[in-house]
């Protein structure tokens, strides 16, 4: 059964994304859970679709989905009534990181005052003040990369690194 399109019930969903579900541990814990978003097809329209939402809920994670460059665990996920896989044709621009992701958040952050010569221990206190002014703090030990990080919390790596 395919959600019909309010406006006009004779177009198709551009996207549909039915019962997502995506989970990195065996089903013990959801970062997206019984999600369902239909954007409709608005010819000679045109319209923006915004998808908000803190840090790690799994926005750029709902963007790769609908990219076909993830599957979630669980749930469809369509363009135009199909779905989606290689031959789809939906772009996207990447989020850049800035972050070395052999290193840990601390270490990432603390990356300066290595070159400069401050002691382990001394740059790792200070790396703390800005790891935690910018909401990382309990991720310290954490490697940069996702998907161990959000696209946001790699970018907030960055952050803190410049403060």
């Amino acid at each position: 059964m395919a959600f019909e399109n309010h406006d006009n019930p004779h177009l198709e969903n551009i996207i549909e994304l039915r019962n997502i579900q995506q989970s990195y541990d065996g089903g013990h814990s959801f970062i997206i859970k019984d999600l369902n978003l239909i954007v409709e097809d608005k010819p000679d329209q045109g319209q923006f679709v915004v998808i908000l939402g803190m840090s790690g809920s799994g926005k750029s994670t709902i963007l790769r989905y609908i990219a076909g460059l993830q599957h979630p665990s669980g749930g469809e996920v369509l363009i135009k009534g199909k779905p989606v896989d290689q031959s789809s044709r939906v772009s996207m621009v990447f989020q850049q990181y800035s972050s070395l992701p052999w290193m840990t958040v601390l270490d990432n952050v603390g990356l300066a005052l290595r070159y400069q010569g401050v002691s382990k221990p001394d740059r790792d206190a200070k790396a703390m003040e800005p790891i935690e002014m910018v909401g990382l703090k309990g991720h310290e030990w954490k490697y940069a990369q996702y998907p161990t990080l959000s696209g946001g919390q790699l970018q907030r790596v960055a952050i803190a690194r410049s403060l």
